[in-house]
């Protein structure tokens, strides 16, 4: 009987065989679900139109009045009629800067770990430095709690060994020398342990020797349409329906426009929160337990989510707490879309409050974790000195109280 390895190797097999079988030519309308997407500025301001060309710093849709942008004006393009698969039970590699992969994690020796994309077996393995990788989750849990418990015990991790999580809960640490097909090899005080891979739930590689790359401040968040996201420079799109860019976890990368959900650019005019260092952070609890500030994951260190929808840029926070940043009158708006983790499971109850220079400006009815999320009207900051985001108790006392702050955002 073949093994489970055996049976993925040969899908990937039949997968480059039929993409070669194929080739490039386009179906019928491909061109037009490759290309039409929906763009917002910093202004707020939304357009939908098929694009012709992303490239230099600019982004052009084509028609009888085309269109050109500067990047540093956009906040995001989406491909809005293109659904993200979820991460739920698919191996997921989780990087140090907080991107991840979802890849089946091949081989990997004293410098690299090569993964093959799960959803795309067709394209070139992915070879990371052994630095740019925190460790994966195989494969991702179905429950969003599960989940975000998976990806916080491996991404938050502070203990100086390398880690294997096994299916029956127990773990094994040490060093760990490497991993192919059919094992994992790790070193432990005792000597060289060979663990098989059908049971490893989750493997973590020591925090000490992981460290993310330099991040450059124009770079652009490329979310797949399997879940994958990651941040990335130089995008420009190529032939053959081919967009091409530079993933910040090193090499060069070049993939089919129906596999790009999502572009978020970064380093204009809109400058997230969770980019910046608050000010001050209060937390107030309901009984004993402490909860931090989060920034780009929910409270619990999960990926933020709200009704199905992932985010990559905002805030978790926690009832009762107040967050509070300084902007020394350089910002004109704030926006974000609020709302309670599905990772709360439909439970929480919430109230979220905005302030500005000390005066409440905004307060939300009581949200829970089966609201519908709540985008916020863009809130005048022009020569303001603070802004506070307050989370505060509703029913229920804190119980889920897992609150975002979803894509929070300054406009300078």
């Amino acid at each position: 009987m073949p093994s489970s390895r055996q049976v993925h190797v040969a899908l990937v097999l039949a997968g480059i065989a039929l993409a070669a079988s194929v080739g490039p030519r386009p179906l019928p309308g491909q061109d037009e679900l490759g290309r039409r997407i929906t763009i917002t500025d910093a202004e707020g301001h939304v357009s939908t139109g098929m694009l012709k060309q992303i490239g230099g710093g600019m982004l052009s849709l084509e028609g009888a009045a085309p269109r050109e942008f500067a990047t540093a004006q956009l906040v995001l393009a989406e491909w809005t009629a293109r659904p993200v698969r979820s991460l739920a039970a698919d191996p997921v590699l989780l990087l140090a800067d907080g991107d991840r992969l979802v890849a089946f994690p091949l081989a990997m020796n004293e410098e690299f770990l090569s993964g093959q994309w799960v959803r795309f077996p067709a394209w070139p393995t992915v070879k990371l430095p052994l630095e740019a990788v925190r460790g994966a989750v195989l494969p991702m849990p179905l429950n969003p709690a599960a989940r975000a418990a998976a990806v916080s015990r491996i991404s938050d991790r502070r203990d100086p060994h390398d880690l294997v999580v096994l299916n029956n809960g127990d773990t094994a640490t040490g060093e760990l020398k490497s991993l192919d097909e059919r094992e994992f090899t790790l070193q432990t005080p005792v000597g060289p342990t060979k663990i098989g891979r059908a049971g490893v739930r989750a493997f973590g590689l020591n925090p000490e020797l992981t460290s993310p790359r330099r991040r450059d401040a124009t770079s652009v968040i490329v979310t797949l349409t399997d879940g994958s996201r990651f941040h990335a420079t130089h995008l420009k799109t190529g032939v053959l329906e081919k967009l091409q860019m530079k993933p910040e976890f090193g090499g060069d990368l070049e993939v089919p426009l129906s596999a790009v959900a999502a572009l978020q650019f970064l380093g204009g005019q809109a400058v997230y929160l969770s980019d910046l260092p608050p000010d001050n952070y209060e937390f107030h609890p309901f009984l004993g337990v402490h909860w931090p500030l989060r920034a780009d994951r929910t409270v619990a260190g999960g990926p933020l989510a709200l009704r199905g929808k992932e985010y990559a840029r905002g805030l978790g926070m926690h009832s009762q707490s107040a967050a509070t940043w300084r902007l020394d009158q350089k910002y004109r708006r704030f926006q974000a879309t609020i709302g309670v983790d599905d990772d709360a499971d439909g439970r929480g109850s919430v109230e979220f409050e905005v302030l500005v220079d000390g005066v409440k400006v905004y307060s939300s009815p009581v949200l829970t974790g089966a609201s519908p999320p709540v985008v916020l009207e863009p809130i005048t900051v022009r020569g303001a000195k603070l802004l506070t985001l307050r989370v505060g108790f509703a029913t229920f006392g804190d119980v889920q109280d897992h609150a975002d702050w979803c894509n929070a955002l300054l406009v300078k």
